[in-house]
């Protein structure tokens, strides 16, 4: 029976992570109910039908990217979430400035996520005053665990150490 090598062992894993990534990906797609980019500056409200005994994940997330002569990337955007009675759920004001230049880019990104579960069947209106920046994203998942939330995030992480790993047993084969 032979046995694989260092090289080959870590070359099994990328293919695993990266088949882990994308299946994460998938599977966390399959929960989305809600998707949307924003990319124009002024107030949206969108309405999400909620179902009792269900778990919602609202991600709310903002960039701006600035190249050339404008010297600051600035994000600023208003969230609040209200059921459908006007009981406010969340309210939040998100900005982000960078002057730092990485690559000829300035980017500022800011966001955050937050849990619901409703108590009844109802519906939730998301409002958003989108005051400057590229583009804010809000996506809503329905019933996603922790673990599917992350997973995508620690393939990319497996995926890392995995190349790292085959190059070293790479030069360590070829010193050899």
């Amino acid at each position: 029976m032979q046995t694989i090598s260092k090289k080959q062992l870590w070359l099994i894993v990328i293919g695993i992570s990266i088949a882990g990534f994308i299946f994460g990906e998938m599977y966390r797609s399959s929960l989305e109910i809600f998707n949307h980019r924003y990319t124009k500056t002024q107030q949206y409200a969108e309405s999400i039908k909620l179902k009792i005994g269900n778990s919602y994940l609202i991600s709310v997330y903002g960039s701006d990217d600035e190249m050339g002569l404008q010297k600051w990337a600035q994000l600023d955007f208003g969230f609040y979430a209200e059921d459908d009675y006007g009981n406010e759920v969340i309210r939040k004001n998100i900005t982000a400035s960078e002057s730092q230049e990485n690559g000829g880019v300035k980017r500022a990104v800011n966001g955050f996520e937050f849990d619901y579960l409703p108590k009844q069947s109802r519906e939730l209106i998301l409002h958003l005053n989108f005051i400057r920046g590229d583009d804010v994203d809000i996506k809503v998942y329905e019933n996603i665990s922790e673990l599917a939330n992350i997973t995508p995030g620690l393939f990319i992480l497996l995926l890392v150490v995995a190349v790292i790993f085959f190059f070293k047993a790479r030069n360590v084969a070829k010193s050899n």
